[in-house]
């Protein structure tokens, strides 16, 4: 009865999911595309050379002896960014994408892009079956017509928060975000170590 009441249980928390979806979104996003630049500047700032007589130097900066002072306080950051960032963060990826295929989340957002065309052959079958089971046929159709508006809410749910890491890409080819990754992870460490 109270229009407030209605207000603070459904926009609210409506508007709550929305932001958290777009927030996981924008960080997914983000993180891949400085994925190259942070993977690289990792690299240099543990890679280090032996100078004759001078011990151990940072490459990029050779003014910078490794292992001591400002290096030593910032090593372990630079370290923990290489465990949980360059190698974890694509393995995550990975996951969300696998997850994306396994519940066919990526297949329902290719056919999206693609002009619904597998949704619309799998209406005309199920019409098709209907119209030849009658009754049993209908209940059939009802209940999957309950089980598939749960799916694709479910479905657009992990597209909109993860489907940037597969968009473009045919459902067999999920993994091909992580192809780019370990690219990227390759070349980053030969331009650093070059």
């Amino acid at each position: 009865g109270d229009p407030s009441s209605s207000v603070n249980t459904g926009i609210l928390p409506n508007w709550k999911k929305a932001f958290k979806y777009r927030a996981i979104r924008s960080i997914v996003i983000l993180l891949t595309i400085t994925y190259y630049l942070m993977a690289m500047r990792t690299f240099e700032s543990v890679y280090c050379k032996v100078l004759p007589g001078n011990g151990p130097h940072l490459v990029v900066q050779l003014s910078i002896k490794c292992w001591v002072g400002p290096h030593q306080a910032l090593s372990p950051f630079s370290i923990l960014l290489l465990i949980f960032y360059i190698c974890g963060f694509p393995l995550v990826c990975f996951v969300f994408a696998y997850r994306a295929w396994k519940s066919g989340a990526i297949h329902m957002q290719y056919d999206e892009q693609n002009g619904g065309k597998d949704n619309n052959n799998n209406e005309t079958t199920t019409t098709n079956a209907s119209s030849n089971n009658n009754n049993t046929g209908d209940m059939n159709k009802s209940s999957s017509l309950s089980s598939i508006s749960l799916d694709a809410v479910k479905y657009s749910r992990m597209n909109n928060m993860y489907g940037f890491l597969y968009r473009g890409l045919k459902p067999r080819a999920f993994w091909f975000r992580l192809l780019t990754f370990v690219a990227n992870f390759l070349v980053a460490i030969q331009v650093a170590y070059s």
